[in-house]
């Protein structure tokens, strides 16, 4: 069996988080219930701190640190604490979800019911809600794909690498650089194409038909 080569396993294409993607699931949030509420502070909270779904499951609500806009994550084996962003358009929706929020518990997600948000809870409710927004295809994997779209686009941004990876919780830069090749690959390969011609190029000025 040493000599037996492992099977080459084919390399799938890891989606990003368009814009458009993303107001189509703003637009489906209503802010007046208290399921649009809790979705759209999730969702931004996904997109602005790079956060892991457990990490965000985990938060109460004294790790919401307002005066210096920060989150407190605390999570892990050796129960490492890291602060991660608290952006504006964050701040907003998570203020709209406490206004709906009356159950005296110290977890900031809560169910309608008054309950804990559980890891099952929010996958079945944001595979659903995939499907109503009819971008289910493109957000396979329903929570990482924010925290890849966070890191590529904190890079592009002028953030330094190193301020992305401490925040993100990376021990290494492996997983970072990863992601801003594939995206800056994607985008790249898309405007080369823009001007393309399926016959080959034009001569003279003139297609060729």
């Amino acid at each position: 069996m040493d000599k037996v080569k492992a099977p080459k396993l084919p390399k799938v294409r890891k989606p990003f988080v368009s814009e458009d993607h993303f107001r189509a699931l703003l637009e489906l949030c209503p802010l007046n219930t208290f399921t649009g509420a809790r979705r759209q502070s999730v969702f931004w909270i996904f997109l602005t701190s790079g956060i892991r779904r457990d990490e965000l499951l985990s938060l109460k609500i004294d790790d919401l640190q307002w005066e210096n806009s920060t989150i407190r994550v605390i999570f892990g084996k050796g129960q490492k604490e890291r602060q991660v962003p608290f952006h504006r358009e964050a701040q907003r929706a998570v203020l709209r979800y406490l206004q709906h929020r009356q159950v005296d518990l110290p977890w900031l997600w809560v169910t309608s019911s008054g309950k804990r948000l559980t890891r099952e809870g929010l996958t079945s409710d944001f595979r659903r809600f995939y499907e109503r927004a009819g971008i289910r295809k493109d957000m396979k994997d329903a929570f990482h794909i924010f925290r890849r779209t966070w890191a590529a686009n904190s890079v592009r941004q002028g953030i330094p690498s190193p301020y992305t990876q401490a925040v993100a919780g990376w021990s290494t830069a492996e997983m970072l650089d990863q992601y801003v090749r594939a995206m800056e690959a994607e985008e790249g390969a898309i405007e080369a194409y823009k001007d393309f011609d399926p016959f080959g190029g034009k001569k003279n000025g003139k297609g060729r038909g």
